[in-house]
């Protein structure tokens, strides 16, 4: 499509029920302990009005692992149109795996509520938006 042309909602993206599941990926090399990272991607949060989800990143060892939270994006609006997140971390041990998974603050988001991501890529870093 057209650059100034809205991505449809439909396609090859994540959605995730809040519920806890995550994806994992294993990594062709570990991260390197003390290194940054930085991870962007598009993301729709609908919440049905809470507007609490973030996209955490946790970082495992092995493959059942349920990792260990290594970084968080900021709060993502609600909102039916696609906008840009990202996290920045500091791997703390060579991981392995990665897992993606959207997380909350405060209540959980009332059932039905989804998390969807698409264009996950890791940046030299997050940019800061006025």
């Amino acid at each position: 499509p057209d650059a100034g042309q809205t991505k449809p909602d439909y396609g090859d993206y994540l959605a995730f029920s809040i519920n806890g599941t995550t994806v994992r990926q294993q990594l062709q090399e570990p991260l390197i302990a003390g290194r940054t990272y930085s991870l962007e991607a598009q993301v729709i949060s609908r919440t049905q009005g809470t507007g609490n989800l973030r996209l955490e990143v946790r970082g495992a060892t092995n493959a059942c692992a349920s990792g260990y939270v290594i970084g968080r994006s900021g709060v993502v609006p609600d909102t039916d149109d696609w906008s840009r997140t990202c996290v920045t971390f500091t791997a703390d041990k060579p991981y392995t795996f990665l897992l993606l998974a959207p997380s909350y603050d405060g209540d959980a988001p009332p059932g039905g509520s989804e998390f969807l991501l698409d264009e996950l890529r890791q940046v030299p870093s997050c940019r800061v938006t006025p």
